[in-house]
């Protein structure tokens, strides 16, 4: 382990910072399926989403969602209703992977605290997941991934690799997560702590940063 200190300047917290980013998704829609499970957070999440230039549509559970597709005058399918699905929980986000409307929508999960395995997060196309409260440039954060995967399948089958860096002190934590990641075709470069993972980098791209919160 190694420790270090440093003086910084606080982070522009300000929507503008994320604003050019969402430019391209104004007025997508985001279906909220709020069981109360954000901490009393519902409605701030709802409000910085029309913040954000963002369209939410807010339910209490599944049986409430509006039909999926959008219809023009005459009856005809015009396109899908939503591009990205805020849920409050792991098991809603399971429940709605099992109906074939919703398969292929990216999720954002928002909940006081999360507690979701990686493997759980991949199989289900969980893009994002953060606590609440969370501030409006933590949701546009959060969203943007998912906005911009909304085209793409989700693969439940692991076909989409990713290059993963994870930084990991303890040897059989290592073991166990080199091994769920590979099972899932993914390539995994495994450091021992910080200094290693700043110096990994530096010298290529990842697509993926797992590192312990301490570090």
């Amino acid at each position: 382990s190694f420790h270090f200190t440093c003086v910084v300047e606080l982070a522009d917290q300000s929507i503008s910072m994320i604003s050019a980013s969402l430019m391209p998704y104004k007025n997508h829609r985001v279906l909220f399926i709020d069981k109360g499970q954000t901490g009393g957070h519902a409605e701030e999440i709802t409000e910085m989403l029309k913040q954000l230039d963002l369209e939410p549509i807010v339910v209490k559970d599944e049986s409430q969602v509006p039909p999926p597709e959008i219809q023009d005058p005459t009856g005809k399918d015009s396109g899908h209703a939503y591009d990205v699905i805020i849920v409050d929980s792991v098991d809603t986000a399971r429940n709605l992977r099992t109906y074939d409307e919703f398969k292929y929508i990216p999720i954002v999960l928002l909940c006081p605290v999360v507690s979701v395995s990686l493997k759980s997060a991949l199989d289900l196309g969980i893009t994002s997941y953060m606590t609440t409260p969370c501030q409006p440039i933590d949701l546009g954060n959060g969203m943007l991934p998912a906005l911009e995967g909304r085209s793409t399948p989700i693969t439940t089958d692991h076909t989409r690799s990713f290059d993963i860096l994870l930084a990991e002190d303890n040897d059989v934590n290592q073991r166990v997560a080199v091994k769920i990641l590979e099972k899932c075709n993914h390539g995994v470069t495994v450091v021992s702590n910080g200094l290693q993972a700043v110096e990994a980098i530096k010298k290529r791209r990842y697509d993926v940063i797992l590192m312990d919160v301490q570090m």
